[in-house]
């Protein structure tokens, strides 16, 4: 992906690089556009079920779990589509789906099937369908789990 965005103005290797993509795109189940911007440190666990709207913004040190959704949504009111902008630190557990022009702030946690169509203010932690709030340790309740 990322080599893909590096060659945007040579166009054969570019195009090549795209084609490698789409392969390993079906290979792993895995589907993130070569336009979306993400930031560093991109964490994906394991393979599979992994889609992310090309426009979609994905900030650093992010933490995909298979089966996600980051996707779009229609506004009626202004006839646009809206996407999500998901922020530095978050992790997103198995199944989560985050769709329209949401914003998930930094460090934090989306919980398992959880599906977020309203903000998530930072160090929040979410759960549920439709999401509600649990907690406000965020990804830092994570980290300090495991050390």
């Amino acid at each position: 992906m990322r080599i893909c965005q590096y060659t945007i103005k040579i166009r054969f290797i570019h195009w090549l690089f795209r084609l490698i993509l789409r392969h390993y795109q079906f290979k792993y189940g895995i589907s993130i556009h070569h336009t979306t911007e993400v930031g560093h440190g991109l964490y994906i666990g394991h393979f599979g079920g992994i889609i992310v709207n090309p426009s979609a913004k994905i900030g650093s040190n992010v933490n995909l779990s298979p089966n996600i959704l980051i996707g779009q949504k229609f506004n009626k009111s202004t006839e646009t589509f809206e996407f999500p902008v998901i922020g530095d630190r978050v992790y997103i557990a198995n199944g989560a789906k985050i769709l329209g022009g949401i914003n998930v702030s930094n460090d934090a946690v989306i919980g398992l099937n959880t599906l977020v169509m309203h903000d998530v203010k930072e160090n929040e932690v979410v759960v549920g369908q439709p999401a509600k709030v649990i907690s406000k340790e965020g990804s830092a309740l994570l980290v300090g789990s495991f050390l």
